[in-house]
C-alpha cells in the first residue's frame, strides 16, 4: 500500500494562483495579443487549431485574471496543441518549450485535487461566480443523469403546483392544495421496477377534528388512489402500473419491463389537505413552513406556488430553502430557515407573476395553464384571488427537499 506520505500535498490558493500566473505569461509570451482579435474561423485557420481551442486560447489572451485563467485553460492535451502551434507559428522552440512548461505545471496542480480538473473548479468556486454557477450545473446534471442510470426511469419536467388559502370555517389554520406532474416521464433501463407516486390516504374515520384531512382536490375521501389522479393530463397506461397500499400510504409502481424502453408518458395527481398549519403568529413560532421531496431525476423542476392575498402577506415572495432528505424529515421541523442543517446552495429562478393566472405560461410545461384552470375548477377557488410564484431549476437535486418558509403575521395585522 503507499504510503499516505507519497501522495501530492494539497495546493494552497498560493499555488493555485501561482500556476494561473504562470499560464498567463506562457501564453502573453508564446501568442500575439492580435490573436485575440481574429474571428474564431481565421484564428482556427492562422494557428492550425480547432476553433473550440481558438475560442479557450483568445480567453486566455484576453483576461488578466490567473484563477479565471485557469478556469478557461484548455486541457493538458489542449495546452500541448497549443504549445504546438506556437511552435509553428512562431518558428521557436523557446515558444514551444514554454507552453510546454505550463502544461506540465498544470498537470502538477491538477494531480493535487481530488478529481483533477473537477477538484480545481471546486476550489475556484469561491472566488469566480461565474466558476460556481457552471460547477453547481454540471454536478446537479450528473447527480440527475447517474440517478436516472441507477434507477432506471427519469422525467423531462417535474412540475409542482402547491395551493395556500385561510380555512372557509373560521378556524386560525391554512389549508393546502398540492399537484405534482411528471412530463416525459419514461424507463431508461429493463428489468427495473420503480416507484413514481408516493402519497398519504385519508383515514376511515378521523378520531380528531383537528387532524389533517386528506381529500381529492374536489374535496371527496376516497381510498383507491386512482382517484387522486387527473385524467385528462395523465397519458401513462394503467397497465403498466401497480398499487401497492401499506398502511395509510400508498405507493403507485412502474412494473418490471412495462413501458417499453424511451417511452414517454406525462402522469398528474392531486390531493388537498385541510387544517394544515396554523395562519397566525403564536408564542411557540413565527413561522411555518410548507415542504416536499423530489424524488426523480429530472431535466428541469417547476414548482407553481399560489397564495391567497389573505394569507402571509409578508411572504414576498416566499423564501425557498433546501436540503436533503437524508438531513431533516420534512414532516418534523421547528424554528426559521436558519435552523434547517445541510442546506443545498443551489440557484432557484423566482418569478413573482402576480395574481391570477393570466402569466401562467410556461416554457418548460406547456399544459400549465390548462393544470392551473382545472384545479381552481375543482378546489371551486378564484385563481384571480392568489398571488402566483414560480420557482424554476435545472437539473434538481433527486432526493432534495423544498422547503417553504412563510413568516405568520400577528392577528391583529390580519385584520386592518
Amino acid at each position: 500500500m503507499p504510503d499516505a506520505h507519497d501522495s501530492a500535498p494539497w495546493a494552497s490558493d498560493e499555488d493555485i494562483e501561482r500556476a494561473g500566473e504562470a499560464l498567463l505569461r506562457a501564453v502573453r509570451a508564446s501568442f500575439s495579443p492580435s490573436v485575440a482579435d481574429l474571428s474564431l474561423r481565421d484564428a482556427s485557420a492562422q494557428l492550425g487549431i480547432d476553433r473550440g481551442l481558438a475560442w479557450k486560447l483568445q480567453r486566455l489572451l484576453t483576461t488578466e485574471d490567473p484563477l479565471l485563467a485557469l478556469h478557461d485553460s484548455p486541457s493538458v492535451p489542449g495546452l500541448r496543441k497549443l504549445a504546438a502551434a506556437a511552435g509553428r507559428s512562431s518558428d521557436s522552440a523557446e515558444s514551444r518549450a514554454r507552453l510546454g512548461e505550463a502544461a506540465d505545471e498544470f498537470a502538477r496542480l491538477l494531480d493535487r485535487f481530488p478529481d483533477g480538473r473537477n477538484g480545481l473548479r471546486a476550489a475556484l468556486c469561491h472566488s469566480i461566480p461565474q466558476a460556481k454557477t457552471a460547477a453547481d450545473r454540471d454536478a446537479r446534471r450528473m447527480l440527475a443523469q447517474a440517478t436516472s442510470h441507477l434507477h432506471g426511469f427519469a422525467a423531462d419536467v417535474s412540475y409542482n403546483i402547491m395551493v395556500l388559502r385561510p380555512a372557509p370555517d373560521g378556524q386560525d389554520t391554512i389549508l393546502r392544495a398540492r399537484v405534482a406532474g411528471l412530463f416525459g416521464f419514461r424507463r431508461l433501463r429493463q428489468h427495473r421496477a420503480h416507484r413514481i407516486l408516493v402519497t398519504t390516504m385519508p383515514e376511515p374515520e378521523p378520531q380528531d377534528s383537528n387532524s389533517w384531512i386528506l381529500t381529492t382536490l374536489e374535496g371527496r375521501a376516497s381510498n383507491d388512489l386512482r382517484d387522486y389522479v387527473i385524467p385528462e393530463f395523465t397519458t401513462i397506461d394503467t397497465n403498466h402500473v401497480r398499487i401497492q397500499r401499506d398502511g395509510r400510504h400508498a405507493t403507485l409502481w412502474c412494473l418490471l419491463n412495462t413501458p417499453p424502453i424511451n417511452q414517454p408518458s406525462d402522469l398528474v395527481y392531486g390531493q388537498r389537505a385541510g387544517r394544515l398549519s396554523p395562519r397566525y403568529a403564536t408564542s411557540e413560532g413565527e413561522y411555518t413552513h410548507s415542504a416536499f421531496s423530489n424524488r426523480m431525476g429530472s431535466g428541469v423542476l417547476v414548482v407553481d406556488l399560489l397564495l391567497h392575498r389573505d394569507a402571509f402577506p409578508d411572504a414576498d415572495p416566499p423564501e425557498l430553502v433546501q436540503t436533503m432528505v437524508t438531513e431533516i424529515d420534512p414532516r418534523r421541523i421547528e424554528g426559521p430557515p436558519s435552523s434547517i442543517p445541510g442546506q443545498l446552495d443551489q440557484p432557484v429562478e423566482v418569478m413573482p407573476l402576480g395574481h391570477g393566472l393570466a402569466r401562467s405560461g410556461s416554457p418548460d410545461a406547456a399544459l400549465a395553464p390548462d393544470i392551473l384552470k382545472t384545479v381552481f375548477n375543482q378546489l371551486g377557488e378564484d385563481p384571480n384571488e392568489f398571488r402566483l410564484y414560480r420557482y424554476r431549476q435545472t437539473y434538481p437535486v433527486p432526493q432534495g427537499v423544498w422547503i417553504f418558509w412563510f413568516p405568520m403575521p400577528q392577528r391583529a395585522s390580519m385584520s386592518t
